[in-house]
């Protein structure tokens, strides 16, 4: 079934988020990973489009999406997608986090408020399990991930558009 699709910027936490909604059924909401944009995922949507409503959003500093000066931590990405969900009407979401994704989506849907009927965590460290090892910055730690201190740098995110 072909479904059409809807592209909106919607005003959420301060700035303006794009998203692109398609489909019918229950939420699911696919969060893009770094220097992605909702583009990432444009083979999946139509695989769920026939049993859920997909919002795909550009996270913030991504693709359409305002390009604020702050604001790109997890909690912070987290409420500009609660904004979304809360604009959209929408409850229970099943939430997918990508990459740099993945931890804002673990920050939603963990919140009360959200209710999220499930969470997909894919490619990223854990909190609490081994974040700290593919981020602690000292010369002790061979494993750092070179990028988390690249896109640590103030303004940055909002630049590589």
């Amino acid at each position: 079934m072909t479904h059409s699709t809807l592209s909106m910027k919607i005003p959420s936490n301060g700035t303006q988020v794009h998203v692109q909604s398609t489909g019918s059924g229950p939420p699911i909401v696919l969060m893009h990973g770094w220097l992605g944009s909702s583009y990432h995922w444009r083979k999946v949507v139509p695989l769920l489009a026939d049993r859920f409503q997909v919002i795909v959003p550009d996270m913030r500093g991504y693709g359409e999406s305002a390009r604020p000066d702050t604001g790109y931590d997890g909690e912070t990405l987290a409420d500009d997608i609660q904004g979304v969900l809360e604009a959209l009407g929408l409850s229970r979401p099943i939430v997918v986090g990508h990459d740099m994704g993945a931890l804002p989506a673990l920050l939603l849907a963990a919140r009360p408020a959200v209710a999220a009927r499930g969470l997909v965590y894919i490619d990223e460290p854990l909190p609490g399990y081994n974040l700290d090892r593919f981020t602690a910055f000292t010369d002790q730690n061979p494993f750092v991930y070179w990028w988390f201190a690249f896109n640590a740098q103030p303004h940055l995110p909002a630049m590589m558009w």
